[in-house]
């Protein structure tokens, strides 16, 4: 079974009885699981679409809400990059009873339920005109203190460009990588298939 994996920004103080507490709200920030995307993407106008959607496992003592997914990307001459970051509001369960916040990371198979995020995002364009080429597509994995910083910086409203670059940098996990080809000469992609699909594990 696939798991939820979501790197917390909260330290892990564990109580007498060795189980660490879950807090009753916290950010996360999806690392791994599943996402699936078209792996060839239309893009006759800059205002073109197409379906991301991230599943993972969730832990039974937690709810998550206000899903977001934000992108950045860059090319530098035919070699262009993208970042998809996918986070969400957390909310401890208190009728569950046996937490422990080191589940979190990688729930026991039978501790979690399967669900999915289903986001539309915008074709990468320069200056309005839609960009045609392959791009490497990373999900970045956060360290605690990443994830503290680029969700706060994030919600303040800093350019999500800006803030991958000085806080995420470049990373180089293949097992956390795959490639979208965008043309207009390529289909519309409205939905996905399992064909669409690529695991994303641990560095």
């Amino acid at each position: 079974m696939r798991r939820l994996l979501f790197l917390l920004a909260l330290p892990f103080l564990a109580n007498c009885d060795g189980a660490v507490p879950i807090p009753e709200n916290f950010k996360a920030a999806f690392t791994a699981g599943r996402v699936c995307v078209p792996k060839s993407i239309g893009n006759s106008t800059a205002e073109t679409t197409y379906p991301i959607r991230f599943e993972f496992c969730r832990y039974r003592c937690i709810d998550i809400t206000q899903q977001q997914l934000r992108l950045a990307w860059q090319c530098q001459g035919p070699a262009c990059q993208m970042i998809m970051l996918a986070t969400g509001e957390a909310h401890r369960i208190d009728t569950e009873v046996g937490c422990d916040a080191r589940d979190l990371e990688s729930p026991p198979a039978d501790e979690c339920t399967m669900e999915t995020y289903d986001f539309s995002a915008t074709v990468p364009d320069a200056q309005g005109t839609p960009i045609t080429g392959a791009f490497q597509v990373s999900i970045p994995y956060l360290t605690l203190e990443q994830a503290d910083k680029v969700m706060a910086r994030l919600e303040a409203g800093e350019s999500p460009p800006l803030v991958f670059q000085e806080e995420i940098g470049i990373q180089n996990y293949p097992n956390r990588q795959f490639t979208l080809q965008f043309a207009p000469t390529n289909s519309h992609a409205s939905s996905t298939t399992e064909a669409d699909c690529t695991p994303i594990g641990l560095p």
